[in-house]
């Protein structure tokens, strides 16, 4: 996904921050673009939201490695 994927995303996020899904779809979207710190965090925070996120779940620790 390129940048203006990404900002969509971002802003997505921001109109729906208590959204599960939307903090998940960004965090991937940082990792896949290569932004780690950013997925990380992004990741935790969907993480929090929705625990039993599997994708959620696999995507945090491959920003771990």
């Amino acid at each position: 996904m390129g940048p203006e994927g990404i900002a969509r995303l971002e802003s997505a996020r921001a109109e729906h921050p208590r959204d599960a899904s939307a903090s998940r779809a960004l965090g991937i979207a940082y990792y896949q673009a290569k932004r780690y710190p950013e997925a990380r965090q992004t990741l935790e925070q969907a993480a929090a939201l929705d625990p039993r996120d599997g994708t959620t779940q696999l995507f945090l620790g491959m920003t771990a490695e």
